[in-house]
């Protein structure tokens, strides 16, 4: 992996390659319960004096399974407060990565394309369209709106029209993004086909794209620091779970610190 926080959501060709990949195998049927700081479904219950151990070795503070009620994230700038049903799973806490995994999934399949998952990310950009990983577009601005309308005209691509969003306080746009038919590229060690779509800057480490049988529902958003924050909202059931994905994004709130 090319950062301790970087997934290759999506893009890693078999499961077999996931020993070094998936941040240790740490999986729903794997990983270690932990203490709840949660109520019951839209509270907050007393925090817990026993820290919640993270299953995931690239987490840092993640929570691992959650109960039913609404949490805030302890190191990702800016401090999200999100809700969600019991069952559901955060690997993900970092100053620049947040993940939640949906109780069907797991944390092997994030990497493998099999799961599905909601992403939140603090610093990205375009992604060239090339097999060395990383690689930013050059000559886009970075604001949500233009990054919006490159990836909408990649030939590779089929999109949806970039729409006004607005989520948790910030503001910006939303596209789904899926592979054209017949279209991505061939790299060693990634899915037999697929097309890089976004990369993380700064304390982000990421390097995300689209395959065949998935849906990728792309929020970009304004920051006051100037970034570019995406919420990735990926479905591999070609779109099934998209909008009950989305419901959990659409309660998400950043802090405005």
């Amino acid at each position: 992996m090319r950062l301790t926080v970087t997934r290759r959501s999506a893009l890693i060709a078999a499961v077999a390659l996931l020993g070094a990949a998936a941040c240790g195998g740490g999986g729903a049927a794997g990983a270690s319960h932990v203490v709840s700081t949660a109520g019951p479904a839209g509270t907050t219950a007393p925090a817990s004096t026993e820290s919640p151990v993270c299953p995931n070795p690239e987490g840092q503070l993640c929570l691992g399974k959650l109960d039913a009620g609404t949490y805030t994230t302890k190191v990702f700038t800016p401090a999200i407060t999100y809700t969600v049903p019991a069952g559901w799973w955060n690997y993900e806490d970092t100053p620049g990565n947040f993940l939640l995994v949906p109780p069907y999934g797991d944390l092997p399949g994030v990497n493998a394309g099999t799961s599905d998952y909601i992403g939140v990310y603090g610093s990205v950009v375009a992604e060239a369209h090339t097999c060395s990983g990383s690689d930013q577009v050059t000559g886009v601005v970075w604001k949500p709106a233009p990054v919006a309308r490159f990836l909408s005209k990649q030939h590779g691509l089929v999109t949806t029209r970039p729409r006004p969003v607005q989520v948790g306080g910030l503001k910006g746009v939303v596209v789904d993004i899926r592979l054209r038919h017949g279209a991505g590229l061939h790299c060693p060690g990634y899915a037999p086909r697929y097309l890089p779509i976004i990369t993380g800057v700064g304390r982000t480490g990421l390097d995300h794209g689209v395959i065949s049988h998935m849906v990728m529902r792309l929020y970009l958003l304004h920051t006051s620091g100037g970034s570019v924050l995406a919420v990735e909202v990926d479905d591999v059931t070609n779109g099934r779970h998209l909008d009950r994905l989305s419901q959990i994004v659409h309660g998400l709130s950043f802090s405005k610190g």
